[in-house]
């Protein structure tokens, strides 16, 4: 009996959903990546952008005016600051 419980329990438990992701490779020195968990609309203000660029040797990061939420555009990922 137990085992039957657990088994409809385990029916009723809803499936995670992966996040939308994007990538622009911009070059071998410039990398955007994007997440999104409302959709994968480009122009609406719910992505968590992050770039990647190489400065000589060494490979940095940055997300846009340095946040990390998902409230930016990713058509717009070009024109935010990252430093």
């Amino acid at each position: 009996m137990e085992k039957r419980i657990f088994e409809s329990q385990m029916n009723e438990i809803p499936e995670p959903k992966e996040p939308y992701v994007l990538v622009d490779v911009v070059s071998d020195d410039e990398i955007y990546t994007g997440t999104s968990n409302w959709g994968n609309n480009p122009d609406k203000a719910c992505w968590k952008i992050k770039k990647v660029w190489k400065d000589g040797t060494v490979w940095k990061m940055g997300f846009p005016n340095k946040k990390q939420t998902h409230s930016f555009i990713w058509d717009e990922r070009e024109t935010y600051d990252y430093s």
